[in-house]
């Protein structure tokens, strides 16, 4: 194998602890639209994410780079911060994402972690949402994953006995956050990551907090963590919010893209939210082209809910 391929291949392969923070990327004016999005949609409520995330609420959509169209109708304050993400690095090839909207705050006299130490690999729980849409039976989905993971361990040469644990998941080449607020440190609520150290295999790890304006990158297949917020009732503090944009980037066969997504500008998006009620999730899938977004309300029809025992029913 050539030695620059080789290069490339380990650097694809192996998780770099690097960060990459940048200001001043959005005006004053962006960051306003932005944080009044995330508390006037309808969309946003709830964890829609798994029990690593119990300290948060939010909302997501999935969508191909087919999609942006429809990202720029439905949802124009998030597109501006993902475009901005993606054509920073027109060197990568993603194809897939998940953007998130995580917010949380620090009311009451406790809270929990925002996110726990995890990997993320939300891709996996799409494939799952693609299977139940199009009413496929399960192993059909089991099969698109393996088809994913055995193209992850092709690329790095790994077999399954000797895989590092950042590539037991099918985690994003980059995630891209966009902090809409500050938090003190002694408030709580940074983010961290961890890593082996190759030379002497120790875990190590960084945390920094979030500060207004700054879009921050780390490479995707890191273990990382949001730390929970000091409750406003302990010292009598004033309440907060942590609010942020996150996007997973994720580059998959073409082939696995169009059986999740379907093909070209007539794919489909997935946007996730939860039930009002009880706190389940709930899952729409829209056509990119000519979904009508305008009525995009949850409870309408076509929504597949997710109750606690993880059956899923129509809305």
């Amino acid at each position: 194998m050539p030695w620059l391929l080789l290069l490339l291949l380990l650097e694809w392969c192996v998780a770099s602890p690097r960060i990459n923070r940048t200001r001043n990327v959005f005006s004053a004016q962006d960051l306003r639209d932005m944080r009044t999005f995330v508390w006037s949609s309808p969309l946003v409520q709830g964890n829609t994410l798994t029990e690593s995330f119990r300290g948060s609420g939010g909302m997501g959509i999935a969508f191909t780079n087919e999609s942006w169209g429809f990202m720029q109708r439905a949802f124009p304050e998030f597109y501006q911060f993902a475009r901005a993400a993606v054509t920073a690095h027109p060197e990568d090839a993603a194809n897939v994402f998940y953007g998130n909207l995580l917010t949380a705050d620090n009311m009451g006299e406790q809270t929990d972690v925002i996110a726990d130490w995890h990997f993320d690999n939300t891709v996996e729980s799409v494939v799952e949402w693609a299977t139940r849409f199009t009413g496929r039976r399960m192993d059909w989905g089991l099969r698109v994953q393996e088809f994913l993971m055995a193209h992850r361990r092709q690329q790095c040469g790994f077999r399954e006995s000797n895989e590092p644990e950042e590539t037991q998941y099918l985690t994003p080449h980059r995630v891209s956050v966009l902090y809409l607020n500050s938090v003190d440190a002694s408030r709580g609520g940074a983010f961290c990551v961890r890593w082996r150290q190759h030379a002497d295999h120790e875990l190590r790890h960084h945390c920094s907090q979030p500060q207004e304006g700054v879009l921050m990158e780390f490479d995707g297949r890191l273990s990382h963590q949001v730390q929970r917020l000091v409750p406003s009732g302990h010292r009598n503090l004033s309440t907060l919010k942590r609010n942020s944009f996150v996007l997973e980037q994720y580059s998959i066969p073409n082939s696995a893209a169009r059986k999740i997504f379907g093909r070209g500008a007539q794919g489909s998006v997935y946007i996730t939210s939860t039930t009002p009620s009880d706190g389940h999730l709930a899952v729409l899938r829209m056509n990119a082209r000519n979904g009508d977004v305008s009525k995009l309300r949850l409870g309408q029809r076509g929504w597949l809910v997710r109750d606690g025992s993880n059956n899923w029913r129509r809305a």
